[in-house]
């Protein structure tokens, strides 16, 4: 009886709703009605935009540092138009409206009635900055895809560990996990297709990404996975649980009993715990907060082992694979560092301190002789100089995000072909500027902005400037390949006169994504086999499975 009179205020709704308005704007989801906005393309074309859709009940109060709850059904019309709403965080966009209260997701569709292809993008921003509407979908909705883009918990609000049921950490992807479930079983109302979900994130979601593909807990919620600029398959160690130490220390909620510590982080406004959840680095400005293991009985468990050791024993998703970085990533903090009075001397000065909090390897207990191999290899044992500071620029860029994708590269194409890009284009609107005026390069983030209006780091393109081929370009591919596992499409014009070659185990084939695009070997592969020589996979592992020779790349005297 219940169900039939929910059917019947449902239809009583939408019939008053249709008399006042367009009745695209009403969509029924399984917790109840949402009413979004019109957004139009460049094309002129309508987007029927739902902001701010709840999926998660509010982790305040009791359910602050636990996993995300369903969201319960709702009564009456929910209003589905703040697009700007996101997790609490220090230091905020200025169009950020920050609450604790955030576990929602935007979703944009063309069709109400279609059965498009599904993107679910994740934001960046190091687990500690950034949220859903940091993208918005004008250019990708030229296509015929439906996008979601989702909040989820950041910093010690998301991934605070101690180690134990009481704070056992993982909530930030834990609600990643919970937007997926609502987007499968909700997504046909909107005009996707919940059996065609591609997951999509950038820098620290695509970090997110890379997990998901070996979380027990994500199987089967998406079918394609797109990685830009990211992974957690790298040779940094998590710092979860030192951080989580130290900001027990620094709002002097540090106990004994591990329960009564994390009652006294609950009762506290969030605020206090924001302001306090960036630790310090002395290099690149903050610790980053990232994942943890969990016990393997537990049901509850994101983790059960380090993701490194599942991709090297094959335990990921058997789904297509797209992925790629930027030419020149994180370089430019070479550059940040060198503007900073003092700070270079004191780079060069103490090096062998400094490099392993620039580098995020300072957990190791070989930090000394894998700084003396970096230096050796990047800078010749010469210090850090205006004729050098590109080298050190390269050491960011490889150390902080292309080595930990090249592994993950390496390892997952042992199982299966994986399409690889390295992002090439080089325009007025590459984000980075050095003092003289001039772009740095293709900075981290820069292929964003063909992808999405990234209002972030510059406008929105229109159809007439000359950047709008790779708009085309980049949404032809991510598109296609979220429909078919495939990006080429011999029929696109924007995309038909190059033919993307997957990478295979034994041939790291390699797109160069540019004006004019090639295909070629992997980007700056001895850089890549030195990280590898210092920072070696397990004994176990055997190197030859990857039917590639690293030996005669480096000269053993750059081997620790």
């Amino acid at each position: 009886m219940g169900s039939v009179c929910h059917v019947i205020i449902v239809l009583v709704v939408l019939q008053v709703c249709a008399a006042a308005g367009d009745t695209r704007l009403l969509v029924n989801t399984s917790n109840g009605i949402v009413r979004g906005s019109i957004l139009r393309t460049r094309e002129d074309v309508d987007i029927l935009a739902f902001h701010g859709v709840r999926y998660a009940e509010p982790p305040i109060g009791e359910n602050r540092f636990k996993a995300p709850k369903p969201v319960k059904p709702w009564k009456g019309i929910y209003n589905a138009t703040q697009p700007n709403v996101a997790c609490h965080q220090p230091n905020p966009h200025p169009s950020y409206i920050l609450s604790e209260d955030c576990l929602l997701l935007d979703i944009y569709t063309k069709d109400l009635k279609g059965l498009q292809p599904v993107i679910v993008f994740i934001h960046g921003g190091g687990f500690a900055m950034g949220a859903k509407s940091d993208v918005r979908p004008e250019y990708l909705l030229e296509q015929d895809v439906v996008l979601v883009s989702i909040n989820y918990r950041l910093h010690a609000l998301g991934f605070l560990s101690t180690g134990s049921k009481e704070a056992p950490g993982n909530y930030g992807f834990k609600d990643q996990v919970l937007a997926l479930k609502w987007v499968r079983d909700n997504i046909q109302a909107f005009g996707g297709d919940p059996n065609l979900v591609t997951l999509n994130g950038h820098s620290a979601g695509s970090f997110s990404v890379s997990l998901h593909l070996v979380s027990p807990m994500s199987k089967g919620l998406f079918h394609r996975a797109i990685l830009m600029s990211g992974s957690s398959m790298s040779h940094q160690k998590s710092v979860t649980r030192e951080n989580s130490k130290q900001i027990l220390e620094l709002t002097q909620c540090d106990n004994n009993n591990v329960t009564l510590a994390i009652e006294c982080l609950r009762k506290l406004p969030v605020e206090e715990i924001s302001k306090n959840a960036i630790i310090p680095n002395d290099c690149i400005g903050m610790k980053l907060w990232d994942y943890d293991i969990e016990p393997a009985e537990s049901n509850d468990s994101f983790l059960i082992e380090d993701p490194t050791i599942s991709l090297l024993t094959g335990h990921l998703m058997d789904i297509p694979i797209l992925a790629g970085i930027s030419a020149d990533e994180f370089s430019y903090l070479a550059y940040v560092l060198k503007n900073k009075p003092g700070l270079l001397d004191s780079i060069n000065g103490n090096f062998r301190s400094y490099a392993p909090k620039c580098f995020n390897y300072d957990e190791f207990a070989n930090k000394d002789e894998v700084t003396d191999a970096l230096r050796k290899f990047y800078l010749n044992n010469q210090p850090v100089t205006d004729g050098n500071i590109n080298k050190f620029g390269d050491m960011f860029a490889d150390g902080m995000i292309s080595f930990g994708v090249y592994r993950f590269l390496s390892l997952v194409s042992l199982y299966k072909d994986v399409y690889f890009y390295e992002f090439d284009y080089f325009n007025r609107f590459s984000h980075f500027y050095l003092p003289d005026g001039l772009p740095l390069g293709v900075a981290h983030g820069d292929e964003l902005q063909y992808m999405y209006v990234f209002s972030k780091i510059a406008r929105e393109i229109s159809k007439d400037d000359p950047e709008n081929v790779m708009v085309e370009k980049m949404t032809s591919w991510w598109a296609q390949f979220a429909k078919t596992g495939n990006p080429n499409n011999a029929k696109d014009e924007h995309i038909k006169d190059i033919t993307w070659l997957p990478t295979m185990k034994n041939n790291l084939k390699t797109l160069y994504i540019n004006t004019t695009c090639r295909m070629g070997c992997l980007p700056n592969f001895a850089r890549y086999s030195l990280w590898d020589s210092i920072f070696p996979l397990p004994k176990w592992f055997k190197i030859s499975k990857f039917c590639r020779k690293y030996e005669g790349l480096l000269p053993d005297s750059y081997k620790i």
